[in-house]
């Protein structure tokens, strides 16, 4: 693994809220001190930014950010894609979090900056290009409590095996077609966003990756930062994010 030759900042968005299970907070914290590290041990100077209760404003935030993660979580606001909440797994919204990480997603995408979104961040990406979600998913491989109505001894997460789309950036990344990832979801990417092209897909169709056709703005559904995931997955993702940044960088000062 190498590290930056410049100093670069990325800002890390989460959320973080009293209207939470007090464990899925603390697993949250978990999922976004994994990138933190990760990135650090890349040379990244990390900006964490709580979206529930952020101290300053996205465009501000932005403005010193060579990039953006957008770490997973909570369901998003329906409203935010036009829809009311359908199903009572919808649940821990948070609106106000959900439009500050849009807009960091937009703002970011309007100067150039990467993103790379996981699980929640996806589908966040997909939101902010005007696109919209399955609320619930049903029964099935991508989230095990959700599904089944009670835990297992892995809580929440499952494996399966997602498919690694030709041609496109995330296969360039991993270098893979196929790939084992580690899952926890109940909600997914439904009608794409404008400027959005599926990158990766489970076998039972649902949407597992998406990238931005222009700039760099890559999703993934599946959290390559938990504990029992592949640790090359997030290694080679985040790598994948930084060296995008720096061609960025290299751009803007030819």
């Amino acid at each position: 693994m190498t590290t930056a030759p410049n100093n670069f900042s990325v800002a890390v968005t989460y959320v973080d809220s009293d209207n939470m299970p007090v464990d899925y907070r603390s697993e949250i914290i978990a999922l976004r001190d994994v990138v933190v590290s990760k990135l650090g041990a890349l040379g990244i100077n990390v900006v964490t930014i709580n979206a529930a209760s952020p101290v300053e404003s996205s465009s501000s935030a932005l403005e010193t950010a060579d990039g953006v993660v957008v770490m997973g979580g909570v369901d998003i606001d329906p409203a935010l894609y036009g829809q009311s909440v359908e199903s009572d797994t919808v649940k821990h919204l948070h609106p106000e979090a959900d439009e500050y990480e849009i807009e960091m997603i937009r703002g970011a995408y309007g100067a150039d900056t990467p993103v790379f979104g996981i699980c929640r961040g996806s589908q966040l990406i997909n939101v902010a290009f005007g696109g919209t979600l399955i609320q619930d998913l049903g029964p099935g491989i991508h989230v095990t409590a959700v599904s089944e109505n009670e835990p297992t001894e892995d809580g929440d997460w499952n494996n399966h095996d997602i498919v690694i789309s030709e041609g496109t950036a995330l296969a360039e990344i991993l270098g893979e077609s196929r790939i084992d990832a580690r899952v926890s979801h109940h909600q997914a990417v439904d009608a794409l966003g404008e400027g959005l092209r599926v990158s990766a897909h489970a076998d039972d169709g649902v949407i597992e990756g998406i990238e931005a056709t222009g700039g760099w703005v890559v999703g993934v559904q599946w959290h390559p930062e938990e504990k029992n995931s592949d640790p090359a997955q997030l290694n080679r993702l985040l790598e994948g994010f930084v060296l995008a940044i720096e061609e960025r960088t290299r751009q803007r000062a030819a």
